[in-house]
């Protein structure tokens, strides 16, 4: 009988079940490994990806509070930093924003409406309003006061902070109108607006004072000439008219706008808007410089509005009686060659080296410089400078007072009755140059590089008008620094 031999065939299949075990395994461990690779590949892109959403939302929100506060890197080379707030359960990175002026100014004293600033002698800054009927004083733009707030009678700022350095005055009579702005107290004070003396000094001309006579399209004005006065300009009853130029008051008077004068200083610029009627009576034909061109967008010899430089105890006021209103409108100087000094200044008390050379006499310190008083109407358009001195903006019986570039003074009143028109201290003047600001937002990675976003933007002095972004440029993560 044949014997049957067969293959004992047990455990073959767990040998495979090992193979297939072992395989999977290295596939899985590799796919393991690249996929933890690829985990923190993830986590980092996602970091960095979160922190250049962070760094353009910083940019993103300080081209809004430049927008919204123009005393924030109002100039070339200004700097600022922009406090971006979050909320508190927020998971966002840590940005830093600043801001850097680039070219064209803000309007006013750096942005602000009203600058109040100590005297170069050390005199604390005052910022008074008086009693007027009760009636209140509106301030269109930012205020500084470095000293007091004297508020006799209620102060409403409209479209801007008030900021007082030092200690802070919860008590005052103000309010701040607008949602967004608030009342502070910084510890340092902003810088001090551009003044730069003319390169050279007038030569005094005693003939300066008496004025000639011109007679155009059935009108009659008189007449006066830039340079450097050593006696008070004569003004004339009717029609007076300053040709565009730099003006020197260089003598210890008072020139009084009243009794009947009516006064414009200066060709009104293509941006500027005259003050209409009531506060000023229409511009006569005759109020025109010589050589003027019949396009009011071209320069003339002596480009547009005028500075009154006041030396010496030399000062201006506004006054009139009844009927005969006193009547003054002074429009910003504009002078494409520069040989004015800055630009954007309507008046200025000279001041004390080394900011003008020792050869220009100085303004005396705690002088009134302006003033408006009864039946009379007073229209700024450019800068007020007055460091050392004292600024007197009233409104009573029929005045109405208007100041558009803004004000630095010492001591800063402003009074107005229930009979006055009013009274307005604003930055919502002319800007004939758009302005340029650098917005730059930064979130730092440490051990890594930085995020940076950067954006400039175009502004006009009018919230109205929405920010014009010229460039914005974010570097990501494979962009050099």
């Amino acid at each position: 009988m044949r014997r049957r031999f067969t293959q004992d065939e047990d455990g073959a299949t767990l040998v495979i079940v090992l193979i297939l075990i072992s395989v999977f395994g290295l596939v899985v461990g590799g796919l393991l490994t690249e996929s933890a690779v690829s985990v923190k590949y993830t986590k980092v892109v996602s970091s960095r990806q979160a922190n250049v959403y962070a760094a353009d939302a910083g940019v993103s929100a300080g081209i809004q509070l430049v927008r919204q506060k123009n005393m924030l890197c109002p100039g070339p080379g200004l700097t600022g930093t922009i406090a971006v707030s979050t909320p508190p359960v927020a998971k966002v990175p840590a940005v830093t924003v600043t801001c850097t002026g680039t070219l064209g100014s803000a309007l006013g004293a750096g942005g602000y409406a009203i600058m109040v600033r100590n005297s170069t002698t050390g005199v604390p800054g005052v910022l008074n309003t008086q009693s007027g009927s009760g009636v209140a004083k509106e301030v269109e733009g930012p205020v500084f006061v470095e000293g007091t707030l004297d508020l006799q009678a209620s102060l409403h700022v409209l479209k801007g902070d008030l900021a007082q350095q030092g200690t802070c005055q919860p008590g005052a009579n103000f309010q701040v109108m607008d949602s967004g702005y608030a009342y502070y107290c910084p510890a340092t004070a902003p810088a001090l607006p551009a003044h730069v003396a003319p390169a050279a000094v007038p030569p005094a001309d005693a003939t300066l004072s008496v004025p000639t006579s011109s007679t155009v399209a059935g009108t009659t004005c008189s007449i006066f000439r830039p340079g450097h006065y050593i006696a008070k300009p004569n003004l004339q009853s009717g029609n007076n008219y300053f040709t565009s130029g730099f003006y020197y008051f260089d003598f210890d008077d008072e020139i009084v706008a009243g009794a009947g004068n009516k006064v414009w200083a200066g060709r009104q610029s293509p941006a500027e808007t005259a003050t209409p009627p009531p506060a000023m009576a229409a511009r006569p034909a005759c109020a025109v410089d010589p050589g003027q061109p019949a396009d009011p967008t071209v320069a003339g010899p002596s480009g547009w509005g005028v500075v009154f430089a006041f030396g010496k105890t030399a000062r201006l006021r506004t006054d009139g009686t009844g009927s005969n209103q006193g009547n003054l409108e002074i429009f910003a100087r504009n002078d494409p060659t520069g040989a004015s000094g800055t630009n954007g200044i309507s008046i200025i008390a000279v001041p004390a080296p080394p900011d003008w050379p020792a050869t220009w006499n100085k303004s005396t310190a705690g002088t009134t410089l302006t003033s408006v008083g009864n039946n009379s109407t007073l229209a700024i358009h450019g800068l007020v400078y007055a460091r050392d001195q004292t600024v007197a903006l009233w409104a009573n019986n029929g005045v109405e007072t208007q100041v558009l570039g803004g004000v630095v003074a010492n001591r800063l009143e402003l009074q107005a009755t229930g009979s006055g028109h009013g009274i307005g201290v604003s930055v919502a003047g002319d800007n004939p140059d758009p302005r340029y600001v650098r917005i730059k937002a930064v979130v730092s990675v440490p051990g890594g590089k930085d995020v940076v976003s950067t954006a400039v933007i175009q502004l006009d002095n009018d919230l109205s008008v929405l920010p014009v972004i010229a460039s914005w440029r974010t570097r990501g993560i494979v962009d050099p620094l």
